[in-house]
């Protein structure tokens, strides 16, 4: 799992950068973001454009929640989740990351072709409803859900 994790860490780190300030997201409803893409400083509340400057090793360390958060949402969300490959799981958690549980929730022809019998999957399929999405269109997310499709699809 150490593995797993630090390559999942590594990924989001590169796919978010790195903010010691707060500043406002572009997402639609804007907020504000600190760190690797952090909006919930743990133990205290959402980001504020008010929000102190913060040390990188705050940064990972708020990270490293989040994603325990997300890798639930997506046992939560995604019945086959722990039997999928472990690049499927980076992905599926990148977009978690990336979008929330509700926006996640909102993929349901993904999430029904990801909920099949494990043998059934058509993972290009799966990929296909990634890329048929207002979050692909999103200007925002840029080539990231172009990279996250073509790993689902491998």
């Amino acid at each position: 799992m150490r593995g797993f994790f630090h390559e999942l860490e590594k990924e989001i780190q590169l796919a978010e950068g790195y903010s010691s300030r707060p500043y406002e997201d572009t997402a639609d409803p804007p907020v504000a973001t600190i760190g690797y893409g952090t909006t919930m400083i743990p133990g205290v509340g959402p980001v504020t454009l008010d929000t102190p400057q913060i040390t990188p090793e705050d940064a990972l360390s708020w990270l490293r929640i989040d994603l325990y958060g997300v890798l639930i949402d997506c046992e939560k969300l995604f019945v086959n989740f722990n039997q999928l490959t472990p690049v499927r799981q980076q992905v599926l958690a990148n977009m978690a990351y990336n979008l929330g549980y509700s926006r996640l929730k909102g993929f349901k022809n993904m999430r029904a072709e990801l909920d099949k019998p494990l043998n059934n999957i058509d993972y290009g399929m799966v990929a296909y409803h990634m890329l048929d999405s207002k979050w692909h269109k999103d200007r925002q997310v840029g080539n990231r859900s172009k990279r996250l499709s073509l790993r689902m699809r491998a």
